[in-house]
């Protein structure tokens, strides 16, 4: 079996910008796509005053392209990291809950 090496800084921000990203993507793994996609934007915006707008207007589109998908599929996400934390606490309350059976 092949050892997973760690990609460099410049390719997480690359993979950000390109994975797919599944319906039922974790809120976590969208959040931390979110948070390389904003560091690739400030390199970026570096690289507009440095001196080449062409290619930094290009990539900053693509920055916000990515950052519009990943706000949309946000909501869901928490929605359902929200219910399965909330599920065991729920089940274990429903269980406590027991109806006492009345004698006649």
């Amino acid at each position: 079996m092949k050892k997973a090496r760690p990609r460099p800084t410049k390719d997480m921000w690359e993979h950000a910008l390109t994975c797919p990203l599944p319906p039922s993507i974790s809120y976590e793994l969208l959040n931390t796509l979110r948070e390389h996609v904003i560091t690739y934007l400030q390199f970026v915006t570096h690289d507009l005053v440095q001196g080449d707008p062409p290619a930094a207007l290009r990539e900053i589109q693509r920055v916000a392209d990515r950052l519009t998908r990943i706000t949309a599929m946000t909501p869901a996400a928490l929605d359902a990291a929200l219910k399965s934390l909330r599920a065991p606490k729920v089940r274990a309350e429903a269980s406590k809950r027991v109806t006492p059976i009345k004698r006649p």
